[in-house]
């Protein structure tokens, strides 16, 4: 049920032309049958890709290993925080998982006929990219003004100054730099 709401989620926000009422009914006549075979027993360690990941797994985990061994045998401590993530299994990597789910989907979806309508909506949600830039755009734009103007701005000005920049394709009125004199 938590994939059909979701996919209804996504027809609300990104108006997918395919998520049409006919659309939406014929998942959940689909839902019943998914959800047998989603409590069907899957060998997750058998999925198309696993090996070739567990056997990368196995070789940082000796790299890391005979890393620490030279540290000891250097004096030098362990680093204290790296920005590399150790997954000790593929449970732990969201990469990995979502991958292995993908092809659980691709097993369902490549030999029944009876998924016609959620073979479309999870293609579109797996098509969907989710970015940051939007985000990104704004904290380079911050990190621009308070190079520029210097960091004793008042939070308003900041502000102000943002969505301008932000917002410099659109037709915004200008501010009067100055108070008119007979506003006094």
């Amino acid at each position: 049920m938590e994939a059909f709401w979701y996919c209804e989620s996504i027809h609300r926000h990104l108006g997918y032309a395919a998520f049409t009422p006919e659309f939406l009914t014929g998942m959940k006549k689909e839902l019943k049958l998914l959800v047998r075979h989603a409590k069907m027993n899957y060998n997750w360690e058998t999925a198309p890709g696993s090996k070739a990941y567990n056997d990368r797994l196995a070789r940082k985990g000796v790299a890391r290993a005979k890393a620490a061994e030279r540290r000891a045998q250097e004096g030098r401590p362990d680093p204290a925080r790296t920005r590399v993530s150790i997954y000790t299994s593929w449970k732990e990597d969201a990469g990995e998982r979502s991958r292995r789910i993908w092809e659980w989907w691709k097993d369902r979806v490549k030999s029944e006929d009876d998924f016609k309508f959620f073979k479309t909506a999870v293609r579109l949600v797996a098509l969907t990219q989710v970015s940051s830039a939007s985000v990104e755009r704004v904290f380079s734009q911050l990190v621009r003004i308070k190079k520029e103007c210097g960091e004793t701005m008042l939070e308003e000005t900041v502000f102000l100054r943002l969505l301008c920049r932000l917002h410099s394709d659109e037709d915004i009125p200008d501010v009067p730099a100055t108070v008119p004199a007979d506003s006094e």
